[in-house]
C-alpha cells in the first residue's frame, strides 16, 4: 500500500472516529474523504470487476408495504459491492469505472465500518449494470439469481409490478434469490412457488495459465 493511499485510510479513521451514531451513511461524493486526492478513473478492468461482484456484491429486492400503491407494495431492485472501510478507494473506482449509483460509507459503532457502492435507478440498472454482466459474465452461482433478478427489473421497467399477477410472478422469482423470501413475504404469500433457477454450466477454468489477472494491474500503487 503506498503512502498516498496510507494516507487516505488514515483520513477516513478521523472522520469516523467523529460520528457515535450507531450506523451512519456519508455520501463520499460529498464527504472530505473525496477532496483528499483519491483517483477517480475507470482503469478498472473488466473481467476483474466482474471476479469483484462474484464475490462481494448483491442483486437484491427490498419490497416494502405502501397503502397508495395499486397492489400494495412498493418494490425496489439494486446492485451492491460492500467491502471493508480500507478498501474505500475501491468502490469509489467501481463509481468512476460506471459512472453510476453511489459511493458511500456506512460507520457502524461497534464493528467495522464499510465502504459501499449501490445502484437503485432502474433505468441505471438496465441502461449500465445489467448489459456489464451480461458481457462479462458471472462464474459461480451467483449466475443465476443474476438472471432471475435481471427478469424482475424488466418487470419492473413494464410495469407488471403494478398488477397482482405480475406481482405474484416477482415473489415467485424472488423465493428462489439468494435465502429465499422474508418473513414478511411469507406471511402475505403463502402460498407462493419458487421459481426454478436458470441452468448454466460453470467455467472449467478461471485463468489463462502464466497470466496475471489484469485486475491485480488495475490499481497503481502511490
Amino acid at each position: 500500500m503506498g503512502p498516498k493511499k496510507n494516507y487516505l485510510v488514515r483520513q477516513f479513521s478521523s472522520i469516523a472516529a467523529s460520528y457515535s451514531e450507531s450506523s451512519t451513511k456519508i455520501c463520499i461524493k460529498d464527504s472530505p474523504l473525496h477532496k483528499l486526492g483519491a483517483p477517480s478513473d475507470s482503469r478498472l478492468d473488466p473481467m476483474y470487476v466482474t471476479g469483484l461482484a462474484d464475490g462481494e456484491s448483491s442483486f437484491y429486492l427490498r419490497f416494502n408495504k405502501r397503502s397508495t400503491n395499486r397492489t400494495g407494495w412498493h418494490i425496489q431492485p439494486g446492485f451492491k459491492i460492500e467491502l471493508h472501510y480500507k478498501d474505500a478507494i475501491i468502490c469509489e473506482k467501481l463509481f468512476a469505472f460506471w459512472g453510476v449509483g453511489q459511493f458511500r460509507i456506512q460507520v457502524n459503532k461497534g464493528r467495522n465500518s464499510v465502504a459501499l457502492f449501490i445502484v437503485e435507478s432502474t433505468q441505471d440498472l438496465i441502461n449500465v449494470i445489467i448489459p456489464h454482466f451480461d458481457k462479462y459474465r458471472l462464474v459461480t452461482k451467483k449466475q443465476g439469481d443474476f438472471e432471475l433478478w435481471k427478469e424482475i427489473v424488466f418487470m419492473i421497467k413494464n410495469k407488471e409490478h403494478l398488477t397482482m399477477t405480475g406481482l405474484r410472478k416477482i415473489v415467485s422469482l424472488r423465493a428462489s434469490l439468494n435465502t429465499g423470501l422474508t418473513p414478511l413475504l411469507k406471511e402475505h404469500f403463502p402460498d407462493v412457488i419458487p421459481s426454478a433457477k436458470p441452468n448454466f454450466a460453470l467455467p472449467s477454468s478461471f485463468s489463462p495459465k502464466g497470466r496475471r489477472p489484469k485486475g491485480l494491474t488495475a490499481f497503481p500503487d502511490y
